[in-house]
Formats: C-alpha cells, structure tokens, sequence
C-alpha cells in the first residue's frame, strides 16, 4: 500500500499495519498559508493525532500551533480546503474511514470547517492528481467524506460551530476532540482516542480502542448525561471537588484510582472494579465503562 495510508479495498488488519509502520507519522511539518481570520486549534495536526490514536495514547494536545501540512513523504500530497456553511441545528461529520474529527463550540451563528485532505500514489505527482477526486459532501447537515475506490486517501476535519448543537460523528481511525458544545451528542470511533471537555445535554459515544478523556464544567451536569464506553483503553474524568452527579464507573479488567470526596471503588469479579456513588447533591448520570483499562476519576487540576 503506497503511502501507508489506507486502501478501500484492503483489510483492515492490513493497511493499519501499513499506517503505523510508515514513515508518515514521522514526517516533517510545513506550514500552509491561511486567512488571516480564520480560526485554528491544536487537535488539527494532520496525521500525527491519528499516529496518536493508532498508539492508544491519552490524548492531551493543547499548545496552539498553526494547521500544517505534512510532504516529507515524497509519495504523499496534501492540502487545506476551508468551508462556510449555515447552521441549521446539527451537523453530521464523517471521514470516510480514516481521519481526526475536532468540533470547537463559537459564538458565531454560522459553521467554517477546515479539512485536510491527504492522498498517496506512486509519486507527489500522482498523488497531487488523485487529490481532487476526494470529495466533500455539505449537502442536509453533513460533513462527509469520500474518495476512489482502491486509492489511498484520507481526510480530517476541523469544525466550529454554534454551542447548542447536535452532533453526530464518525471516524474508523482517528482521534475525536468536542468542546463548549451543548446538545445531543453522539461519537462513534473504531481505533481511536476521544477528548471530550465543557459538554452538557445527551452525549453518548464509543472508541473500540481507544483512551478517553473527560473534563466536567461547573459544578454539575446540565443536561440528562453522559454515557461512554471504550473496548480497551484508560478513562480520565475530572471534575471540581464540589461536582454533584451520580457516577457509575465499571471496568471488568482494570482498576479505579479516584481522590473524589465520597469515592469509594469496590471489587467485581477477579479483576474488575466499579464505582457507583452519588457526589455532592446528585443529579445527572456521569457512566463510564472500559473492558479493559483503567478508570481515573480526580479531582480538577486547578484544586489541587
């Protein structure tokens, strides 16, 4: 597989074997001009989130950097598209197999998606020609992505929009950041890492491998919940040490480390540990569950 990046119509066990031994987590980063008002954040670092994933790491990129693009690859080429559209109250983002998804709540009235879009093919020549032929689809509140059967593409988006919103998101590969967003929520991710922070409404979503990390706004939940699952990854929440909530927290094969007032993890089974408690007042239920892994529940770090 040219690139080492994905083919539609191999294996899955096979081209991300491919990804993760390529030398295009390792690529040198170049800059890419953009308008000088448009926004940017940290999660867009082209495939290096994706590398990331594919490793199980936490996620944790913070540190503000402009979008760059990655061509230390000489097979590779990859390029910028940036998007305006009206909001109508939801948005359906979907890589099309492999990418990053980061959504950022703003307080404008109207959706700018940037998306970078990355092809492989036998030289940057070829690859440069095949790039035009992945597609963007903004029709009926999607954001969807699509490309040519048997080549090697892969796309990430960056999306801001509205705060109350709906989301739903896919990817197959690839990590998935939301923040500020209120709404009904729903991720779904196959090998990869979520971060999730300043949440409220109904959030669902799963990651077959994957950490997940949580950080709870304010001194409660607004909204009816969240409920999040992972097949094999480490779970880190954090909230205020004066959060009211009802948690429940379950892992079969892992442990529970917590400093959370009233916390107490108790044993399930031979390996597993839950913790089923109700923190300050009550309120909204805050589940998370991995098969296995690790569950870390902790008190924010500006109160410690």
């Amino acid at each position: 597989m040219s690139g080492g990046l994905r083919k539609a119509n191999g294996g899955t066990a096979e081209w991300l074997a491919n990804f993760r031994s390529s030398s295009f987590c390792a690529a040198r980063r170049k800059s890419v001009g953009l308008h000088a008002a448009t926004p940017y954040t940290a999660v867009m670092k082209s495939f290096a989130i994706v590398c990331a994933a594919l490793l199980v790491a936490l996620p944790a990129a913070t540190a503000q950097t402009p979008l760059l693009c990655d061509h230390q690859n000489q097979n590779s080429y990859c390029e910028i598209r940036e998007i305006t559209l009206p909001f109508s109250g939801s948005i359906d983002a979907n890589t099309g197999g492999v990418g990053a998804i980061t959504v950022q709540g703003w307080d404008n009235a109207w959706v700018f998606v940037r998306a970078h879009v990355t092809t492989s093919a036998e030289d940057e020549f070829q690859a440069r020609l095949l790039s035009p032929s992945v597609e963007i689809d903004t029709s009926s509140n999607r954001i969807w992505a699509s490309g040519p059967y048997g080549h090697s593409w892969a796309v990430s988006f960056e999306v801001f929009l509205p705060r109350a919103s709906g989301l739903e998101l896919n990817t197959r590969v690839g990590a998935i950041a939301i923040s500020d967003v209120t709404g009904t929520i729903h991720f779904n991710v196959a090998v990869g890492a979520a971060t999730l922070s300043g949440l409220a409404g109904e959030v669902a979503g799963k990651t077959g491998v994957g950490a997940i990390a949580i950080a709870l706004a304010g001194d409660r939940w607004e909204g009816k919940g969240i409920d999040i699952e992972t097949g094999t990854g480490a779970i880190r929440i954090s909230a205020a040490s004066n959060y009211s909530a009802q948690f429940d927290l379950r892992t079969p094969l892992g442990g529970i480390v917590t400093n959370f007032p009233g916390a107490h993890p108790t044993s399930t089974g031979l390996l597993g540990r839950k913790l089923v408690f109700q923190a300050g007042a009550g309120g909204s239920e805050i589940r998370a569950v991995t098969s296995v892994g690790e569950i870390n529940l902790k008190v924010a770090t500006t109160e410690q």
